[in-house]
């Protein structure tokens, strides 16, 4: 006799199952083992097993994806049915339409490979966090549906981090500089908290996904964060945060991801401090160049970022220069500890010469 424990799990598998494939509206058979089987090891198998099983009991059907991608599955009518007995809604349906059938062929939506990067990601997110929760775009298109808002939509939220609530945008292809604007101010009005409420709240950190393999219609690679940030930049008034997931791949699907969290500064706040990081530049190399005199006829010369002083002075009939450790440098740059021994000197003919050598030779004792 089966364990009544085991049949209840089961039970709730398949109910977890079901409305997984509803929430994403398409949902493959590896990523719905790591939606609700989340911890196991075997998470990818045992969502293959679970996806026999209700396609067995007609609760879904199997689509084929093209180029080797594996298949989705989507919910029948009876799933449908047995979902909503379940869900307060009521509203979930067949996907039968999910892409169109001619003369037996199925032919999955133009957006079937963004889709299975978007859910795979969210899927990724939910294993690594495991306190977090996600919504797919299918998802949050149903629930804003009664809104009549015509606004950009996120390819996906998730919370993460206690309160953090993220809008998810996932980049593979080339976008038109139509659309990348669209998106790019729908991320600044997220970053302002201006961006629409869904699921009683509103997203006020931006992630974004990239496939850092994606290549245009000509082969050549595309740099998606450096577009993002250059588009971010011209549209901003300061600054940004963005962090950018960087996808590791399994076939056509993510897998597991690299963060990098970036301030993106706009254009007018970029040339603000280049102009001060310039200014300090200049700055380090006057007081380098720097030289003074004393009243014994000896010139000195700081080498910043050391405790070296370089000196030259006049020598019977030449010059010669030595390089001091200036263990202690007062205000203006004198050193405090005149008696100190050269730590390496030498001759020369003229002035000129004799600053040529003791400077070469300051750089050679700093790089040693």
């Amino acid at each position: 006799m089966a364990n009544p424990a085991f049949l209840a799990q089961g039970k709730t598998n398949i109910s977890n199952a079901l409305r997984l494939i509803w929430r994403t509206k398409s949902l493959r058979p590896q990523e719905l083992g790591r939606g609700i089987f989340t911890l196991s090891p075997s998470c990818m198998k045992q969502g293959e097993a679970l996806a026999r099983k209700i396609e067995k009991g007609s609760l879904v059907i199997r689509r084929q994806l093209p180029n080797g991608a594996g298949s989705v599955l989507v919910l029948s009518q009876k799933g449908a049915s047995l979902l909503n007995e379940s869900i307060e809604s009521k509203d979930a349906h067949s996907g039968k339409d999910w892409g169109s059938v001619k003369k037996g062929v199925f032919t999955p939506p133009t957006t079937w490979e963004h889709e299975l990067l978007a859910n795979s990601l969210l899927m990724t997110i939910k294993q690594k966090n495991l306190h977090n929760y996600t919504y797919a775009e299918a998802e949050i298109r149903r629930r804003i549906k009664p809104t009549g808002y015509q606004g950009k939509i996120p390819d996906g939220l998730f919370g993460i981090d206690g309160d953090a609530f993220y809008w998810l945008e996932v980049e593979n292809k080339s976008k038109t500089g139509k659309d990348m604007r669209r998106m790019v101010e729908a991320l600044v009005r997220v970053e302002s908290g201006n961006s629409m409420e869904i699921f009683g709240r509103k997203p006020t950190k931006i992630a974004i996904g990239i496939n850092p393999d994606a290549v245009d219609s000509r082969g050549c690679k595309i740099n998606h964060m450096h577009r993002i940030e250059k588009a971010l930049a011209k549209l901003i008034d300061n600054e940004i945060n963005v962090t950018f997931f960087i996808f590791k791949m399994l076939g056509f699907a993510v897998v597991d991801y690299e963060l990098i969290t970036k301030t993106i500064y706009s254009d007018a706040a970029a040339a603000e401090i280049e102009r001060v990081r310039a200014e300090k530049e200049e700055e380090r190399k006057r007081q380098e160049n720097m030289e003074w005199q004393d009243g014994d006829g000896i010139y000195y010369q700081h080498l910043l970022s050391t405790q070296l002083l370089m000196r030259v002075y006049k020598h019977n009939e030449g010059w010669g220069w030595d390089v001091v450790e200036a263990a202690r440098i007062n205000i203006q740059g004198r050193t405090e500890k005149e008696e100190s021994k050269p730590l390496i000197s030498g001759m020369a003919s003229n002035m000129i010469f004799a600053k040529t050598d003791v400077l070469a030779a300051a750089k050679a004792l700093k790089q040693s």
